[in-house]
């Protein structure tokens, strides 16, 4: 079994391995991937039963508000796509980064997560976009919505609690963080699917998608003005 989480109020979230080797029997990872897909610390547990993933994760992130079960392959593919790019930074791993390495190393990176809509509905991404709005309040993606404002306050160095304004976040989902909160809100999509939310789950994909192909203002997307609202 194998988990992921919604994101913190900085951007972070959580995602649990549970897996086998020869070498080391069963066993769970959980790392803590970054506002910007880094892996920031990973964490190793002997034992691979859900109770120990979960409780695994459970140290790692007390108290999240999300947390769902996703495949395998996505959960490896995420922890194993962050590794790659904090090594390639030469960013600081805390934790069991050594052992990590070593049982994710026949792991392929999970760097696309962007889902292909129906080439014969050619109006099928616009009418996901423009309903993502009512689903702004489902918890994956309030708490995708409360991280971005979150950090947007942050990056324009406004004091804790300062109603965040819509140019505030236009001007921070720009370049590489508009791709970058774009691959979030695909990850919040997985979350979202896997739960059993499939309608929310395109449309949040739809919104990402979005986010990756224009140049519209951000809080212009429906999704995004009704996170912004709440």
């Amino acid at each position: 079994p194998s988990f992921g989480t919604g994101f913190d109020r900085v951007g972070n979230h959580v995602v649990a391995l549970g897996g086998w080797s020869s070498g080391d029997a069963g066993w769970s990872l959980a790392g803590v991937i970054t506002a910007d897909d880094r892996l920031r610390g990973v964490y190793y547990s002997p034992g691979t039963s859900r109770s120990r993933v979960r409780s695994l994760l459970e140290r790692v992130v007390p108290g999240s508000s999300v947390m769902v079960e996703i495949p395998e392959d996505c959960a490896a593919g995420l922890l194993r796509h962050a590794l790659d790019r904090a090594r390639d930074d030469h960013t600081t791993v805390e934790g069991d980064v050594l052992r990590a390495t070593r049982l994710l190393a026949d792991v392929t990176a999970l760097g696309d997560l962007e889902v292909a809509f129906d080439d014969h509905d050619p109006d099928q991404r616009a009418r996901a976009v423009a309903g993502a709005g009512v689903y702004a309040q489902t918890p994956a993606l309030l708490s995708w919505g409360r991280s971005l404002l979150g950090v947007a306050e942050g990056a324009a160095r406004g004091a804790p609690g300062t109603p965040v304004d819509a140019k505030i976040v236009d001007n921070f989902l720009q370049g590489d963080n508009r791709r970058r909160w774009a691959r979030r809100l695909e990850i919040a999509a997985l979350l979202l699917s896997q739960d059993g939310a499939s309608d929310a789950a395109l449309a949040a994909c739809a919104t990402a998608q979005s986010l990756r192909s224009t140049d519209q203002p951000a809080t212009d997307l429906p999704l995004i003005a009704a996170v912004f609202a709440s």
